[in-house]
């Protein structure tokens, strides 16, 4: 039988690695992949699967 895995501890370490600092990770779900909503202390805005704003 396989491992369960924390998504939620691994996306904050994910996250950490880029210096982004989660005030709120809120699961959105799991098939292929899986999605987070990230919201910032310092609202700062990160666009996913290559928008970006300018």
């Amino acid at each position: 039988m396989g491992r369960k895995i924390d998504w939620n501890c691994l996306a904050l370490t994910v996250l950490a690695q880029y210096n982004v600092n989660a005030a709120e990770l809120v699961f959105l779900g799991h098939s292929e992949n899986v999605t987070f909503r990230v919201e910032t202390r310092n609202n700062q805005n990160f666009a996913t699967s290559g928008e970006y704003d300018e």
